[in-house]
C-alpha cells in the first residue's frame, strides 16, 4: 500500500503536473484543475498559481463546492489577470458583460476580452469577433477584422481537437 501524500506535497506534485501541462496545452491544464477538489485548488491558489486562482474564482462565482461569493471571485480574478492569466481575463470580461460582482460595463468587458484574445483564448477570440463584427461596446463595426478573430478561434479549437 502506497503512503498518501500530505496536502502540501500533493499541491507541489499537482503544481508541477499542471505547469507541464500548461507548457504543452493550456486546455489540458485547465481540465486538470477542474478534476481537483476545492481544498487542492485552494492550496495551489494560495501558493500563487494564477490558473488555480482563476479556477477557484470560477467555483466561487458558480457556487461549485463553495458558497457563492462574487466579491471573492472578482478579487481572485483580478489577481490572476494581473499575472496575465487568460482564463481570468476572459472571466472578468464575462463578469463586466453581465454585471456579475461588478457594475455592468461593456467597455471594461471588451478590454478584458481583448487581453485574453491576445493570448489566443478561443472564447475571448469569438467574443471579440462578435464585438468587432457587430460594432458593440463602442467599437466601430469591421466585419473584415472580425474574420481574423473567428479564424484564430476556429484554428485554436481545431488544433486542440487534433492534439487530443
Amino acid at each position: 500500500m502506497k503512503p498518501a501524500l500530505g496536502p502540501l506535497c500533493a499541491a507541489s506534485v499537482l503544481t508541477a503536473a499542471i505547469s507541464t501541462a500548461w507548457a504543452g496545452d493550456a486546455i489540458e491544464a485547465t481540465l486538470a484543475l477542474k478534476r481537483l477538489s476545492v481544498r487542492e485548488i485552494k492550496a495551489l491558489a494560495d501558493s500563487g498559481d494564477a490558473k488555480a486562482e482563476a479556477e477557484l474564482a470560477a467555483r466561487y462565482g458558480l457556487g461549485a463546492g463553495l458558497p457563492k461569493d462574487y466579491a471573492r471571485a472578482i478579487e481572485l480574478l483580478r489577481h490572476a489577470a494581473s499575472k496575465n492569466e487568460p482564463d481570468a481575463q476572459y472571466y472578468l470580461g464575462t463578469a463586466f458583460t453581465n454585471g456579475t460582482g461588478v457594475p455592468k460595463d461593456n467597455m471594461q468587458a471588451a478590454l478584458w476580452y481583448e487581453l485574453a484574445a491576445g493570448q489566443r483564448h478561443p472564447g475571448a477570440e469569438y467574443v471579440m469577433a462578435d464585438l468587432i463584427g457587430n460594432g458593440k461596446a463602442g467599437i466601430s463595426p469591421s466585419p473584415n477584422a472580425a474574420v481574423y478573430y473567428l479564424w484564430d478561434s476556429a484554428a485554436d479549437r481545431k488544433s486542440t481537437r487534433l492534439n487530443s
